[in-house]
């Protein structure tokens, strides 16, 4: 599920309009509303402000929230995506 439809089911359980969740994230509404359009991707620190309103494990809210954006970086070309991966664990793991 990407991380735009998991916010907007979160927002809709908690039975809050768009505006609402949009003023919790400070951001107006249409820039909201292009978030659950999948236009624009919700900023990083905005992830635990969704996670604390909605009352979910932030890990796995955030998780999700890498996974769009990983997705969003493949572009055209996913047959490089395993090499790339590889590398960034290589990386992330020396550090």
């Amino acid at each position: 599920m990407l991380f735009a439809d998991r916010i907007k089911k979160l927002r809709e359980k908690k039975r809050m309009v768009q505006r609402q969740f949009a003023a919790s994230l400070e951001i107006n509404t249409p820039m909201y509303r292009n978030i659950e359009r999948r236009v624009h991707r919700v900023k990083h620190k905005n992830v635990f402000i969704v996670a604390k309103l909605s009352q979910i494990n932030r890990d796995k809210l955030v998780v999700h929230w890498f996974v769009d954006n990983i997705v969003a970086s493949i572009g055209t070309e996913p047959e490089l995506v395993p090499q790339a991966l590889k590398i960034a664990l290589k990386k992330i793991n020396r550090n």
